[in-house]
């Protein structure tokens, strides 16, 4: 939403009240006599160095811990992971746990969150070092060619204050037209003539705009709908969201209120 201001200047000598300076003679007001006996009392005080520091003041104590029993014992594994119900030496018992076992959800998911991390730990072992000179010896089969481009067409803004081309969509059905948003992202920096227009070009005519997206403030993006080309949505810089349809004419068919609409500029929208 737009903010306004409006400064007021005003001269000093044009309001309040000013101070009225006068010349006048110089007044005595207060007059001390001297006094030679109160030299007589002056006491001469010893000059006395002290010395002061912020260190704090620290003391050491210790004591001794409980003593701790520790203990080493082992254990003989054969083949673990199996209940207690379940005899390890018999292989049907062991078949039909693992059959009931990989039905179980809880299984499952703990099987995909397993193989994440060991995928992880693959992907390490297999990195190539980019830094590497793998082909030193060989010859390469074609040299690589400088990239270089020009600009071809030159699609100028028919308003004429100055303003920045803040997003771009192209048409759907391929490179024949696409359109430009028009605004202004300096903050205050709108003047109260600037257009909110924004324009769909036609690659093929770069003079004139073919039409014209009406907005009530400057849209900063808007793009085409995928499936439906004559349908447009555009984001604002007030935060309202505009729904154009290009059969009803250059203004929007529908908006969002400023009740539930963005509280900052829309920088971005998707179909």
């Amino acid at each position: 939403m737009n903010e306004y201001e409006y400064i007021y200047m005003k001269k000093r000598r044009d309001f309040g009240r000013y101070c009225n300076f006068d010349s006048v003679d110089a007044k005595i007001l207060g007059q001390i006599e001297r006094q030679p006996q109160c030299g007589d009392m002056f006491v001469e005080q010893t000059i006395i160095n002290a010395v002061f520091h912020n260190i704090v003041t620290m003391s050491e104590h210790s004591v001794n811990t409980a003593r701790v029993k520790t203990g080493s014992r082992v254990m003989n594994h054969v083949e673990g992971g199996w209940p207690k119900e379940v005899d390890y030496t018999e292989a049907q018992d062991t078949l039909k746990y693992r059959k009931r076992l990989e039905k179980d959800p809880t299984y499952l998911s703990a099987v995909r969150q397993l193989t994440k991390q060991t995928m992880m730990c693959l992907e390490q072992n297999t990195t190539i070092d980019l830094f590497e000179i793998y082909f030193q010896d060989e010859e390469p089969d074609h040299l690589p060619e400088n990239l270089t481009m020009k600009s071809v067409a030159l699609f100028k803004d028919p308003s004429d204050e100055s303003r920045s081309v803040t997003k771009i969509g192209w048409h759907p059905e391929g490179p024949t037209k696409f359109v430009a948003s028009y605004s202004n992202l300096k903050f205050q920096r709108m003047s109260e003539d600037m257009p909110m227009a924004s324009f769909i070009w036609e690659v093929e005519e770069r003079n004139v705009p073919t039409t014209e997206l009406r907005a009530s403030s400057p849209l900063i993006c808007c793009q085409y709908n995928h499936k439906n080309p004559d349908l447009l949505i555009g984001g604002s810089y007030s935060g309202l969201v505009n729904y154009y349809d290009l059969r009803k004419g250059p203004s929007p068919a529908a908006k969002t209120t400023v009740e539930v609409g963005h509280y900052d500029p829309v920088y971005d929208v998707v179909w």
